[in-house]
């Protein structure tokens, strides 16, 4: 089986694009979450450009920690990078 190599391939996008039409830029997507609108809330949003997204998934899971009073073991996926210029092939 040959190995998988990391090529950069060029996406041609700015490296902090502007918000799309009707979305508002939020400081943290935690704090934009609203009780029973959880997701929705969060995707009518849109964090700033230079928002650590793992800072925030762990914030979260803090949280959920201190209420519940025990720790708290989640898989987290499909964490979007603010580069993803990079595929495999």
């Amino acid at each position: 089986m040959p190995k998988r190599r990391i090529v950069p391939r060029p996406t041609g996008n700015p490296p902090h694009p502007r918000p799309p039409e009707g979305k508002r830029v939020v400081d943290s997507l935690l704090d934009a979450i609203q009780d029973g609108q959880e997701y929705h809330s969060i995707v009518s949003v849109m964090p700033r450009p230079d928002l650590d997204l793992v800072g925030e998934v762990a914030r979260g899971l803090r949280e959920i920690e201190a209420i519940r009073g025990r720790p708290c073991l989640a898989y987290v996926g499909n964490v979007v990078r603010p580069d993803n210029r990079v595929v495999a092939q």
